[in-house]
């Protein structure tokens, strides 16, 4: 064989074993009968459908990655199984969270708040994924990183996703208002504080859009010199992320 042919010979295996390394979907699956809060789970399974068909069009995995809703344990990613499990007793737990807190008004503010935090929490897990089926180099606690990763992709690809991510920064701050006293364990977590997530989330929205979100600060009466260390933060992990995940983007402009 010359080398001409050679070379066309190796050019042939890579086209075609490319798209295979590649091929992987995010996908949804439900498991188990709803039995409470049907109309609030059908309206998150519709939304969550949205998100999940985003993340199609502009990532690019090796493997499929399921959303499972109706599971019996999570929030969590399954490396083994390359899934991540939903259960709706998550959903309702955060509904009545806010509902308890009497942080809207309305049913329908009330389902959109809800599904806000239920998007957090899919990039949040998705971050996971990522990492493990990537083998994406994490410094630090993992649980922070997808954190961030989060927060930013849902403000990189909603076009309200500073406003969701607020929501969810809103349910780490009434959790938080759950604890009385630390102890040990909580220290020892892979998760950082809750009001620590909160602050950190805050942080991000703030560091996206300082001119607009400029009220954040105010309200949490956050320093000048940390409130620009938030707009330091957010450019240096977009920077990083992208540089990470540049690779695996079907759209080359999404941290721009």
């Amino acid at each position: 064989m010359n080398i001409l042919s050679s070379s066309v010979l190796v050019a042939t295996m890579l086209l075609v074993t490319l798209p295979a390394l590649a091929n992987g979907k995010f996908k949804f699956e439900r498991i188990n009968s709803v039995t409470e809060r049907q109309e609030l789970i059908s309206y998150v399974e519709r939304e969550s459908k949205i998100v999940i068909e985003r993340m199609n069009n502009y990532l690019i995995v090796p493997e499929d990655i399921t959303f499972v809703f109706g599971a019996d344990d999570g929030p969590l990613y399954d490396p083994e199984t390359h899934k991540v499990f939903m259960p709706d007793e998550f959903t309702l737990e955060v509904m009545q969270r806010f509902k308890d807190a009497r942080y809207v008004q309305t049913i329908e503010e009330l389902f959109d708040v809800t599904m806000d935090v239920i998007e957090h929490t899919l990039y949040h897990e998705l971050g996971h994924a990522l990492v493990e089926l990537l083998q994406i180099p994490i410094t630090g606690k993992e649980e922070d990183a997808v954190d961030s990763l989060a927060t930013m992709l849902v403000i990189l690809t909603n076009k309200n996703g500073e406003e969701v991510a607020l929501s969810a920064a809103d349910l780490f701050d009434l959790e938080g208002e759950d604890i009385e006293e630390l102890t040990d364990i909580d220290f020892w977590d892979e998760h950082s504080l809750d009001f620590q997530r909160f602050y950190n989330t805050i942080c991000m929205i703030y560091g996206s859009q300082p001119d607009r979100y400029e009220f954040l600060i105010e309200e949490l009466d956050i320093t000048e010199d940390r409130a620009d260390l938030c707009i330091d933060d957010y450019q240096r992990e977009s920077r990083s992320w992208r540089k990470l995940l540049k690779p695996h983007l079907k759209d080359k402009k999404i941290f721009d």
